[in-house]
């Protein structure tokens, strides 16, 4: 899966002014995200040393520099307006007028506290599947037991009781395009 993301949206969702040790503290999280979960990330940040947008490379992560001629904005709809309907796409911004885009371009959208949420828990999945271990209560020995309790130790935690980013619907069945939404959000 492929995460598009606003980069200062994000970033400025839990703090307003950010310093460059921030700036690099964040890429560096995002990378460790992208690569446990196997996804890929644009990460769109505002200006650059140029007029024309810049583009680093590392793996999993690029970091796109719009250039000083050109918001991340305007950068984020041009790559959105490409690439229409891809459903491996996830925009990832709070801004209004991006998810509007998002939604005209057919590409799923997450909000900044969402995806925040998520990063916060993340690394606490990890934590909390490492610190689980098997005690056997009994002195029977069964194979396949033994095979089924170690497999759901490893198994990861439900994200969509941890962070409640659905929509709950009472008694009715979710639209097609709830339902994609739900199955790239569980990609997460």
């Amino acid at each position: 899966m492929l995460l598009l993301i606003d980069a200062y949206n994000l970033l400025r969702y839990h703090k307003t002014v950010v310093s460059k040790q921030e700036k690099q503290a964040f890429v560096a999280q995002l990378r460790r995200y992208a690569t446990s979960k196997g996804h890929s990330i644009i990460l769109v940040f505002d200006g650059g040393s140029f007029a024309f947008p810049t583009q680093e490379v590392e793996r999993c992560l690029t970091i796109v520099h719009s250039g000083y001629k050109k918001s991340a904005d305007d950068w984020l709809k041009d790559f959105m307006y490409k690439h229409t309907g891809q459903q491996n796409i996830l925009l990832i911004s709070t801004d209004r007028e991006l998810r509007s885009a998002a939604q005209h371009t057919n590409l799923n959208s997450m909000t900044a506290e969402e995806f925040f949420k998520l990063l916060q828990i993340a690394p606490k999945q990890k934590e909390i599947i490492k610190d689980m271990s098997i005690h056997k209560i009994s002195e029977e020995s069964n194979d396949e037991l033994d095979q089924l309790m170690t497999q759901a130790v490893h198994r990861p935690i439900d994200k969509d009781k941890d962070v409640e980013i659905l929509r709950e619907r009472t008694n009715q069945q979710l639209s097609k395009k709830e339902k994609k939404r739900q199955s790239l959000l569980k990609k997460l």
